[in-house]
């Protein structure tokens, strides 16, 4: 099954780091160094040389282990909340 980890999703700590796949825990860039920029961290070097690896399942747990994000009957448990 594909993901889309990487492109649909991300991760925004409260220190401000992204990271596009949380059990990779690679740091795209962070929001206040880089004047709150979220496109250019997201579409940035950084972004472009993981998004291979993610696409290759270069990560230790299955997608959607973290704590952010966990699979339950076809929907996604995000900050107390079901969506």
């Amino acid at each position: 099954m594909a993901t889309y980890a990487g492109w649909a999703s991300a991760q925004i700590y409260a220190d401000g780091a992204v990271w596009a796949l949380c059990v990779r825990a690679d740091d795209l860039g962070n929001l206040p160094a880089l004047n709150y920029d979220f496109k250019d961290i997201w579409f940035g070097e950084e972004g472009k040389d993981v998004r291979p690896h993610i696409a290759a399942k270069e990560y230790p747990l299955p997608a959607g282990q973290c704590q952010l994000h966990q699979h339950a009957n076809g929907r996604f448990y995000r900050h107390a909340e079901w969506v």
